[in-house]
Parts: C-alpha cells; sequence; structure tokens
C-alpha cells in the first residue's frame, strides 16, 4: 500500500534540485542544472538557488564577446545583480539578442518573477526559434508555475529538434511524472541520463507525489547500479526519517491524550522536520 505524505512547494523545490540533470541552460546558476547526480529544470536541470560553482561554457558561451562572458561568470558565482546589470547593458545596444534575454529569463524564474521571465523568453524566442536549451528552459518553467500542457508542447517542440537533448528529456520526464504518466515520464528520464540516474529521478516523481514506498524502491534500484550517485542516498535517508516522524505522531498524540494535561496549558503542536535538500 502506498504512503502518500505532502510536503510544501519551498521543501520540494530544494529535494528537486537534487537529482533532475539535463535542464539545458540554467546551470552554474542559471542554467539551471540541479546540484546532483541529474539534470532537469532551467538551464540544466531546475529553477534552484544560485549556488553553483562555474563550469566549462558551452560551445555557444565560447563565442560570446567578452562582456558577456564575464556577466556568465559573474551569474556562475550567483552574482545576479552584477550580471543582470551587464546583460541589461549589452541589451541596449543589441535588444533582440537571444543569449542575454534568455540569462535574464533564467534569473527572473529562479526567482519567481515569472511574467517578466516569459517576456524575456518570448524576445529570445523571436531571434532563435529553434533554440533547444531555449525551448526546454521555458518548459521547465512552465512546469515550475503548474502549467503542465504549455510546458509538454514546449518541451516536445525542443525534442522534435534534438530527441537526444539531456536536459529537455528529464524536463518531460518531470512533466509527464507529475501528471501520472509514470511509464512515460522514466522513458524520458532514461534517455536524459544513465540508468541508475533515470531511476533516481523517477524516486524523485514518485516522493512528489507523496508514493513514498515506490520512491524507496526506485532510490535503491539506482543505488544498485551506481552505489556513487549520493544524492539518492541522501534522499533515501530523509525519507526514512521522515517515516520516522510520522510513525511516532500517533504513539505521541495517544500519550498526550492519555497523560492529563497541566492546567492553563494545551498539548503542544506537532510539527515534522522538513526534507534538506539531497546534495549541494
Amino acid at each position: 500500500m502506498l504512503q502518500r505524505v505532502v510536503w510544501s512547494p519551498a521543501a520540494w523545490s530544494l529535494l528537486a534540485c537534487l537529482f533532475l540533470s539535463g535542464c539545458s541552460q540554467w546551470s552554474s546558476v542559471s542554467r539551471m542544472e540541479p546540484s546532483g547526480a541529474l539534470q532537469a529544470g532551467l538551464d540544466g536541470g531546475g529553477l534552484s538557488p544560485s549556488k553553483r560553482v562555474a563550469q566549462a561554457p558551452t560551445a555557444h558561451e565560447a563565442e560570446l564577446p567578452p562582456q558577456l562572458s564575464l556577466a556568465r561568470l559573474r551569474e556562475a558565482n550567483g552574482d545576479v545583480q552584477g550580471a543582470t546589470a551587464l546583460y541589461r547593458e549589452y541589451l541596449q545596444k543589441h535588444p533582440q539578442h537571444a543569449f542575454s534575454q534568455h540569462r535574464l529569463a533564467v534569473m527572473a524564474a529562479q526567482n519567481g518573477r515569472f511574467d517578466e521571465a516569459h517576456e524575456h523568453f518570448q524576445v529570445a524566442l523571436q531571434s532563435a526559434p529553434d533554440d533547444v536549451p531555449l525551448l526546454s528552459d521555458i518548459g521547465y518553467a512552465y512546469f515550475l508555475e503548474n502549467r503542465l500542457g504549455e510546458a509538454e508542447s514546449v518541451l516536445r517542440q525542443a525534442l522534435e529538434l534534438n530527441p537526444q537533448h539531456a536536459a529537455a528529456n528529464n524536463n518531460l520526464g518531470l512533466v509527464l511524472g507529475q501528471q501520472g504518466r509514470i511509464s512515460e515520464s522514466l522513458a524520458a528520464f532514461r534517455v536524459g541520463g544513465t540508468p541508475a540516474q533515470a531511476h533516481a529521478n523517477i524516486a524523485f516523481v514518485h516522493s512528489q507525489r507523496g508514493e513514498i514506498d515506490e520512491a524507496q524502491k526506485h532510490y535503491s534500484r539506482a543505488l544498485s547500479l551506481d552505489s556513487t550517485l549520493r544524492p539518492a542516498a541522501r534522499a533515501m535517508l530523509q525519507l526514512a526519517g521522515l517515516q520516522q516522524a510520522q510513525r511516532s505522531v500517533p504513539a505521541r498524540d495517544a500519550k498526550q491524550k492519555q497523560a492529563p494535561s497541566k492546567a492553563g496549558r494545551a498539548p503542544a503542536a506537532t510539527v515534522l522536520p522538513a526534507p534538506e535538500p539531497a546534495g549541494s
């Protein structure tokens, strides 16, 4: 029998940043590559806080002018304000520059400013309608807004252009999983990563749906395939801790009911701990 648990969106966003890998270019901060084994989300895997270490530039980024290379470096090291200033300065001379608009969109989405993000995304699309990382990030932003139909449509458009794109496949896996289309979700994750990563990602989906037993089964399978997948191991420990905390609640409540309460004092409320991110 599946155990269903509801965690807060904030807790899930933290856990999500752990596993999914593949998201497109949010990275190192803004290419949204979650810190973990897998990739998914904005820029590489999931809209997450700007706490990433700078990574090697993509072939496209290697061709950037010095000002934008510096902006990406600042962005990758968490200096969102400095990066934003440089991108905006560049756009004063080149208002349709797709890369700069894309990066501003990612940083806005990372901070929950989705209206602003989509304004930048749309300008970027006008100049680069077939940019797969851009489409992947737009799809992930829709996912974060729970606009699942739009997310799936954009991600499938990206995959028509590049069926093997890891981030787009992993983002699609998230979208399908959120809709309960588990077999389709797992198939997308398998294209987007290794077999172990695919099981870790589908485990995350089950966790998000409150299906803890299924999540633990897939995390266990992931670790049997790759024992070095530390985010999966940490997630299993977190889920076990959550289950233990839940089991303790009925016993504690029963004990409180049996014990005479002190005059003038109400029993203390039970607060379950939120899960910590499974990776850094």
